[in-house]
Order: structure tokens, then C-alpha cells, then sequence
């Protein structure tokens, strides 16, 4: 009798082991998504290998996976096979749980535009809100709560339009992308960011309920969702995606449009526009819609 209860214990414990392994071994993906001033971009992750042919003005076969693309003779193109660019590298974090991590663009940018039309961390985070759907707009409704904790461009802190704070992408169905900058939001002032980078763009952020999540809690988050999470990890970056972009080449041919990407992106989202936005000034009659 006794052994039969040792036993039944021992298999409790290894099927919660199981599944705390099983939990902990999810892993999801965060990057920096910006479109800048002369509507360069690099795209959410929702839609990271947008851009090339799916525009038809790319070129056929050529992989646009995580790259920061500029427009160089009507043609989406990856910005570091450009001869004479400064190479643009990105450090994107591999979310393993809550905790703090922090993603990176590395290089010079001050050669393509002045500014930056949108700017934002895009996750494949679970969007799932406190009545366990994605219809609430705001950051801190979600069950996994995703809070900027500082971001900078070449050391200087950001300083957010319009209400001085980071915003949940709503047209991104099911997943969480954060948006700190974006010329078509309310919220943002409508304004563009008036900072470039000459070195780095750099945003630390906090993940909190997501552990919880993943086991099956429905008390993910308290109600501000604010604060560090109780582990927090260490930086997760992963691998350096390498890429260019014609700095000159997307100053000659990107500014040819008028405001026609403003009608493209659409005053909420910023994730399926940011090529075609480029697309729209390239020259093509397109309209865009966020949702597909």
C-alpha cells in the first residue's frame, strides 16, 4: 500500500516535470520592425518575408526573411547588397519566459531619411486578452503584458509622440506587436519619430505572464501589467541577420511619392503596410489593406 502511494507520487511528480519542461521549452521570437522617413522598412514578423515578390516589385526567388529593404530603381532590395551602404545588422531575442529582453538595429541610417515613420517590437507572443480574446486594444488587458522598459536611438532615451507611450498594435490578430512610433496612429500624434540612428536603436522590454500562460493560469497578469517580472531573465539576443540598403539609392527613390502610403497604412496597425507603403510611392496604384 505504501509502495503504491510512494509510486503514485513519484508519477505525479514526473508528469509536473513533464510539463513544466514542456512549458519552459516554449520559445517565441521578438525584432525590431521600423519603416523609416524615406519608407525603408523592415517588417513585422507576422509578415517578415513580405516585400519582395509579393509586392511584384521585387526580385523573383531572393529571400526578404528579416532584412531591412529600401527601394533602388522601383525595386524592393535588400539594403546591404548595395554598394557603398553602411551595413545594417539586427540583434532580435529568443523569449523563453517572462523576463527582460532586449533587441537591436546596428548601423547608420542618417544617409536614408531624417526620420521614422514607424518604429515598434513585433513578437509571435500570444495576443490574448483578460476575457480570453484579442478584441481589447490596450497592452495592459493582455495575459501576457509586454512593457517597454527603455529604448533608446545612439544612447538617447526615445521620446514617444502623441501620449508619451508604447501601444498595442490591434490589427495584429493573435499575436503582440508594440508600437512606439507610427505617423498613421491617434494615439501617436499622428507624428513621425524625429530621431535617426547613426549607430543604434536599442528597446528593452519586459515580458510578464507568459509562464503563467503557458501553464494554464488564467491569473497571467495583474491588472497594470507594470514592473519587471519575478524571473528575470538576462538579455536573450539571437542570431545577427545582416543587411543593407541603399542609403543614396532609397534617398533617389523613395521620395517620389505624396501621401499615398498614408492612406496604405491605416490609422491603427502597423504591420502589413510597411512595404507596401514603399510600394505605393515606388509608383503603383495598390490599395492596402492591414487585414489579410
Amino acid at each position: 500500500m505504501k509502495l503504491r502511494k510512494i509510486f503514485a507520487g513519484m508519477s505525479a511528480l514526473a508528469i509536473a516535470a513533464t510539463m513544466a519542461i514542456s512549458a519552459s521549452a516554449e520559445e517565441y521570437k521578438a525584432q525590431i520592425m521600423l519603416q523609416t522617413g524615406a519608407y525603408s522598412f523592415r517588417n513585422a514578423i507576422q509578415d517578415d518575408t513580405f516585400g519582395g515578390a509579393a509586392t511584384g516589385k521585387g526580385i523573383e526567388g531572393y529571400d526578404y526573411n528579416g532584412k531591412f529593404i529600401c527601394w533602388s530603381d522601383d525595386v524592393a532590395t535588400d539594403w546591404n547588397t548595395i554598394e557603398g551602404n553602411s551595413p545594417i545588422t539586427f540583434e532580435d531575442a529568443t523569449i523563453t519566459g517572462d523576463g527582460t529582453y532586449t533587441v537591436k538595429l546596428l548601423g547608420d541610417l542618417t544617409a536614408n531619411s531624417d526620420a521614422l515613420n514607424i518604429l515598434g517590437v513585433s513578437t509571435n507572443l500570444p495576443r490574448v486578452d483578460t476575457n480570453g480574446e484579442d478584441e481589447d486594444p490596450s497592452l495592459e488587458a493582455q495575459k501576457v503584458v509586454v512593457t517597454v522598459d527603455k529604448a533608446t536611438i545612439d544612447g538617447a532615451d526615445i521620446e514617444i509622440p502623441g501620449e508619451g507611450k508604447a501601444v498595442l498594435d490591434s490589427e495584429t490578430e493573435g499575436q503582440l506587436n508594440i508600437i512606439l512610433a507610427n505617423q498613421w496612429n491617434d494615439a501617436l500624434g499622428k507624428a513621425q519619430l524625429k530621431q535617426i540612428p547613426k549607430e543604434s536603436i536599442e528597446i528593452t522590454f519586459t515580458v510578464k505572464g507568459l509562464d503563467a500562460y503557458l501553464n494554464g493560469d488564467d491569473e497571467a497578469t495583474t491588472d497594470d501589467g507594470a514592473g519587471a517580472a519575478t524571473d528575470t531573465t538576462t538579455t536573450g539576443t539571437t542570431d545577427t541577420t545582416a543587411t543593407t540598403d541603399n542609403t543614396a539609392a532609397a534617398t533617389d527613390n523613395t521620395t517620389t511619392g505624396t501621401g499615398t502610403a498614408a492612406t496604405g497604412n491605416t490609422t491603427t496597425g502597423a504591420s502589413a503596410g510597411l512595404a507596401l507603403a514603399g510600394l505605393a510611392l515606388a509608383g503603383a496604384a495598390v490599395v492596402v489593406s492591414k487585414k489579410r
